[in-house]
């Protein structure tokens, strides 16, 4: 088994094109996802016999390294899209409970 980046397996096992200057659509079988870096969100479109299936989710319940090959790969096929917003913490910070 040999190591391989993200970018790496992003470009190997998925058909990205560009949608648009904000838009990368991934194809993987029968399921488009459309990363939205305007609007910061990844539309799922599942394409099953007559009935289409569509689900949303926001760039902040999304891994940031698969953002961050999704956003790579746009820009190499010469989209320009915005800047991703800066990382947020892990975990928010512990608030006090108790006054000393």
């Amino acid at each position: 088994m040999t190591d391989t980046s993200l970018s790496e397996a992003f470009n190997d096992n998925y058909a990205g094109k560009k949608f648009n200057d904000n838009i990368l659509q991934v194809t993987s079988g029968s399921i488009n996802y459309f990363y939205d870096f305007a609007a910061r969100m990844m539309i799922m479109r599942g394409d099953w016999g007559s009935d289409y299936n569509l689900a949303t989710t926001p760039f902040s319940q999304l891994d940031r390294d698969v953002l961050i090959a999704a956003r790579d790969k746009l820009v190499a096929l010469g989209g320009k899209p915005p800047a991703l917003p800066a990382e947020a913490p892990q975990l928010p910070q512990a608030q006090r409970k108790f006054a000393p």
